[in-house]
C-alpha cells in the first residue's frame, strides 16, 4: 500500500455476505431474549416489581431491533431528491454552526475554498443529512482536539466537497466495513451515517469516497458530476 492515504470503496449491501451475518446475528439477539425472558416467566413465580424490569427489558429490546428494521428498509427504498442551485460555501457556513463540532474543546475548522463558482445542484435538506454525519465522525476522531478542514474545489468542471480531520487512522481490520449498515466501534451509535450518505450521494450523481491517511488523518469528499453544476 505504501505510505498515501488508502481509499476505501463502499461495496453493495445487499450483496454483502457479512453484513447481512451481522443484521440476522443483531435479530436473533433480540428474539432470543425475549424467547429466554418468557421461559422463565412460564417456569418461575414472578413478584410484579420484577416482572415490570423483564417486560421493560424485553420492550427496549424489541424497541431497538424496531429501529434498526426501520433504518434497514428507508436504506433500501427509493430516494427523491429535490435538488435546486445551491452555492455550498454560504449554505455550510450557516450549517456548521450548528454542530457541536464548531464548539468542541481543541478543534479548530479551517476553510479551504478555491476562487470561482461553489454552486452546484443539490437538496439541503438530504445534503444537510451527509453533511451531519461526517461531521459526527470528525468529532469522534477528534475527541482530544485537532483541526478539521472544509474544502471547496473546482476542477475540470467538476465540484469536490471535502471534510478531513486530524484524527487517528481508520484501522486496516473495519476500513471495508465502514459502508456497512449499522457497522459502528462506538456503544452510542447505530452506525448508519456513512449508509446514508452513500445512498444520498449515489441519488446526486456523485461521486464519493473516504480517504485514510498512515499517519493520522481522514477525508470524506463528494464530488459533482459537471453536468450537475448549476
Amino acid at each position: 500500500m505504501g505510505n498515501g492515504p488508502t481509499l476505501m470503496e463502499p461495496r453493495d449491501v445487499i450483496e454483502d455476505l457479512d453484513f447481512w451475518s451481522h443484521f440476522i446475528h443483531h435479530l436473533r439477539n433480540t428474539v432470543g431474549t425475549i424467547s429466554s425472558v418468557a421461559d422463565f416467566c412460564r417456569s418461575y413465580p414472578v413478584d410484579p416489581e420484577k416482572l415490570l424490569s423483564i417486560f421493560t427489558h424485553i420492550a427496549n429490546s424489541a424497541q431497538n431491533s424496531m429501529i434498526h428494521v426501520d433504518e434497514f428498509a428507508q436504506l433500501l427504498r427509493p430516494l427523491k431528491v429535490r435538488p435546486r442551485p445551491l452555492a455550498l460555501e454560504p449554505w455550510l457556513r450557516l450549517i456548521l454552526p450548528l454542530h457541536p463540532v464548531s464548539r468542541a474543546v481543541g478543534v479548530t475548522v479551517n476553510w479551504e475554498v478555491s476562487r470561482g463558482g461553489c454552486e452546484v445542484k443539490a437538496d439541503p435538506v438530504r445534503l444537510e443529512r451527509v453533511v451531519w454525519a461526517v461531521l459526527d465522525n470528525s468529532l469522534d476522531a477528534m475527541a482530544q482536539g485537532g483541526v478539521m478542514t472544509v474544502r471547496i474545489g473546482a476542477e475540470g468542471g467538476k465540484l469536490r466537497l471535502g471534510f478531513g480531520n486530524t484524527g487517528p487512522a481508520i484501522p486496516a481490520a473495519i476500513r471495508h466495513h465502514i459502508w456497512e449498515p449499522f457497522f459502528t466501534t462506538k456503544a452510542d451509535r447505530m452506525g448508519i451515517g456513512l449508509s446514508w450518505v452513500r445512498k444520498i450521494a449515489m441519488a446526486h450523481g456523485c461521486l464519493f469516497g473516504v480517504r485514510s491517511h498512515p499517519r493520522g488523518g481522514v477525508e470524506t469528499w463528494l464530488q459533482w458530476p459537471a453536468a450537475n453544476r448549476s
